[in-house]
């Protein structure tokens, strides 16, 4: 085990490992119950990595028992930075918490059935790298809770080792971009009213709610359409029923906005296959593969489905249109704003509380701006809605791939600067990407490139990973 852990160390992702105390060797915890081998406490782009593997052979674990490890930093100046938790369950504590749901098989990282055989765990966690930790001791705490709802027994804390990090660190600078423009955007809401709610109090209420928070926005509404939508065959006959349930909700929306009329329209689709289509296909109806063959074959011609369905398979029709197109009748609303961005923080605050749909890819950079201005600790969150939203805007994929970046999720950060387009922004964060990666040739390559295209900061990290180059020089010669 030590020579692959120590195979692991040679191929880390980045700069350096200092061993404290020089000779490998193991230290025994807790009356001998648990021993560590020396760790490895290494640099590792912004973050700082612990890699130890820890031998629990002689830990005794009674069946009702719970037994965590908590490893734990202690800094040079004093602080301490707690890393993630091993713990380890006895059969009894394991198998209520995975009849309750608490826990789920394969077990999570760092999560231990004592009636395994596993003895030995190789343990890694990381956390952000600062001027603090960069040198100081490796500690570990165990706790026990001999069985649900007893008290926690806590053990002295134990040292395993010393640290320290004398090499240079990659500390990125994060771009994120930000639109400028305050543009007009386009955008389009849906409303579903089933075909029995369509004359309710409780639709009316609805629907006037719907309208009311669109315009309460300032949002200018281009386009209202009423889409009234039936299943093949059921009022394939008579037309009349879905244009009425139609006609009742413009009715309804004309009667309380009058202003609106003259963009109001409808549609009506009373042969709806492709909705019946997907009910069968998510289904287990009996003959269903033969059901959706015949109305494929029939290129969704009413007559000629409806004749083919009642001669092979009648009594799945008469379920069909008795039971489930009933479910699948409805009326939508579509509603077409323009609208123009908001610049007032407060409002877009308000507004991405409630509905942050609502909110342009600029109105959510300005409140992440604001945010990062007041050094709120889940500003970053705004930007991974922004990718959320706002999937095919290159910009929006920079933003999200920068917060996984500083959160040490390289991989993701990969997946979205394949989509990130080329622009200036988009090739320093791959620069960064490779920076940390610990691809120093083509991480300068971006950078230079991104510093003639006018990111400034670009030189600062061209600097630094030339520093980085003269080390790795220097310690491999």
């Amino acid at each position: 085990m030590k020579q692959i852990l120590y195979a692991i160390v040679m191929i880390a992702v980045h700069v350096a490992t200092v061993h404290a105390a020089g000779n490998a060797h193991r230290v025994a915890l807790f009356d001998q119950r648990v021993s560590v081998e020396t760790p490895t406490v290494r640099s590792n782009g912004t973050r700082i990595e612990v890699v130890m593997t820890i031998n629990l052979s002689s830990l005794k674990v009674k069946h009702e028992e719970t037994i965590t490890l908590i490893p734990e930093i202690a800094t040079a100046t004093g602080d301490t930075v707690r890393l993630d938790p091993v713990t380890i369950y006895g059969r009894n504590a394991i198998m209520r918490r995975l009849r309750s749901g608490e826990l789920t098989r394969p077990l999570p990282a760092n999560t231990l059935d004592a009636t395994s055989r596993l003895k030995s765990l190789l343990y890694r966690a990381s956390t952000v790298l600062t001027t603090e930790n960069t040198s100081g001791t490796l500690t570990i705490k165990m706790t026990t809770c001999r069985k649900a709802g007893a008290p926690i027994v806590e053990y002295p804390t134990e040292r395993i080792d010393g640290y320290a990090l004398t090499t240079p660190v990659f500390t990125p600078q994060y771009i994120y971009a930000i639109p400028t423009e305050a543009t007009v955007k386009s955008r389009r809401r849906r409303m579903r009213i089933d075909f029995a709610a369509v004359n309710s109090a409780e639709t009316t209420d609805s629907v006037n709610r719907f309208i009311d928070r669109i315009t309460g926005y300032g949002h200018r509404l281009t386009e209202i359409n009423v889409t009234a939508l039936s299943v093949a065959g059921v009022y394939g006959s008579n037309p009349a029923v879905p244009a009425a349930k139609a006609d009742s909700i413009v009715n309804l929306i004309t009667g309380r906005y009058p202003e609106l009329a003259g963009i109001v329209t409808t549609t009506l689709n009373t042969d709806d296959w492709h909705g019946i289509r997907n009910w069968i296909g998510r289904s287990s109806i009996q003959n269903r593969d033969s059901i959706l063959a015949v109305i494929d074959r029939m290129d969704h011609d009413t007559q000629a489905c409806l004749a083919t369905l009642k001669k092979r398979y009648p009594s799945q029709l008469s379920f069909l249109q008795d039971v489930i197109a009933p479910l699948l009748n409805h009326v939508s609303i579509t509603v077409s704003t323009t609208e123009t961005a908001i610049d007032d923080v407060e409002q877009i605050e308000r507004i991405y509380a409630a509905n942050p749909e609502e909110l342009s890819l600029y109105e959510l950079c300005k409140y992440f701006n604001y945010l990062q201005s007041r050094r709120v600790k889940a500003c970053d969150e705004v930007m991974l809605k922004g990718v959320e939203l706002y999937p095919e805007d290159t910009r929006a994929r920079i933003n999200a791939a920068n917060v996984w970046m500083s959160r040490g999720n390289l991989s993701a950060a990969q997946s979205q600067l394949k989509h990130a387009g080329n622009s200036a922004e988009a090739v320093y964060a791959r620069g960064i990407l490779y920076a940390l990666s610990n691809d120093l040739r083509r991480a300068r390559e971006c950078f230079v490139e991104a510093r003639a295209r006018g990111i400034l900061e670009a030189e600062r990290a061209m600097n630094a990973i030339d520093r980085l180059s003269i080390f790795e020089s220097e310690r491999g010669n």
